[in-house]
């Protein structure tokens, strides 16, 4: 009886143990995401896995799933050297993704424009790629940055925005971060005149358009520019410039403090996201004729503070 007691425990510690073994290696297989930190803005509204049923290769993707507006990210902390240039290339894919601007309370479209959705960024900064939104099958993300005079940077995969948030669900797969091997030995350089500005500040109608000689001064500016750039190279160095006469009307601006009323990416994305996704840029300058105006509101610039709640 003894004996039998002995054996029916060790049958029961085998299979405990087999059990055990079989949970961990499920939870580990399903929810760890190789030394990304998991966060989201909301707690309790987003989750994250991984998921064997949506993948580029052998791998699994990363799954962020917002079962109701929130920002959510998964993120590492990656080395960098500074003044370095890096590229970062992910597959997204998305079903059902919707967004929501907070500041303006924009919806889905509007948000989009401000970069909410689906995307590869730097944590707690707007340097952000372009976000894949609604429903969408698998595509390839590009995020270039330099480093400046950082050491470190939090590299983040996101459901959400800066000042944003998202629903839906959005799977990222095949993360790639290299140093940049572009070689600029000839830049295209690309200007954009936005020739007319509608927008609505504090409750007044503005409108103001650019005239052919402010056109005329941005061109030789622009000429300038490269024969400047191409002496200081040593002739190294060839720039390539073209001017693109915008004429369909800019509708909101971006404020701070320093700067007052001016022309953010964001602002103009709707107005050159066709040129962009058809040639090769190496600098983009946008210019308009902006005047000065006093603000009364609130600066609406501002972002709100964000308090990421960190999941294991």
């Amino acid at each position: 009886m003894e004996r039998f007691l002995n054996i029916l425990g060790k049958i029961v510690f085998i299979v405990l143990l087999v059990g055990i073994i079989g949970v961990t290696y499920f939870f580990y297989n399903k929810y760890y995401f190789n030394d990304y930190i998991k966060a989201q803005v909301k707690s309790g509204i987003s989750d994250f896995h991984k998921d064997a049923t949506k993948k580029i290769d052998k791998k699994a993707s990363y799954c962020i799933e917002n079962k109701d507006y929130n920002d959510a990210v998964f993120y590492k902390e990656f080395e960098v050297e500074k003044n370095t240039a890096y590229r970062v290339t992910c597959k997204i894919k998305t079903e059902n993704v919707s967004s929501k601007y907070q500041d303006e309370q924009l919806d889905n479209e509007g948000a989009i424009k401000y970069g909410v959705g689906a995307c590869i960024g730097i944590l707690d900064t707007t340097e952000q790629s372009n976000i894949v939104s609604g429903n969408s099958n698998w595509e390839e993300i590009e995020f270039m940055f330099n480093s400046r005079n950082r050491e470190y940077v939090n590299l983040g995969f996101r459901l959400g925005g800066y000042n944003g948030e998202s629903k839906g669900k959005a799977w990222f797969s095949d993360i790639k971060v290299e140093k940049s091997t572009i070689e600029y030995k000839t830049w295209n350089v690309v200007c954009f005149n936005i020739n007319n500005i509608d927008v609505t500040l504090n409750g007044k109608k503005y409108k103001v358009s650019m005239t052919t000689e402010d056109q005329r001064i941005i061109r030789e500016n622009l000429e300038r520019f490269a024969r400047s750039m191409e002496s200081f190279s040593g002739n190294k160095m060839k720039i390539n410039t073209k001017c693109i006469e915008i004429q369909e009307p800019l509708t909101s601006l971006s404020y701070s403090k320093e700067n007052g009323y001016y022309i953010e990416p964001k602002d103009a994305y709707s107005l050159i996201k066709d040129y962009l996704n058809t040639n090769e840029y190496d600098h983009i300058f946008m210019r308009s004729k902006i005047w000065r105006c006093n603000k009364r509101s609130r600066d609406s610039s501002k972002l709100m503070d964000r308090t990421w709640r960190n999941e294991i």
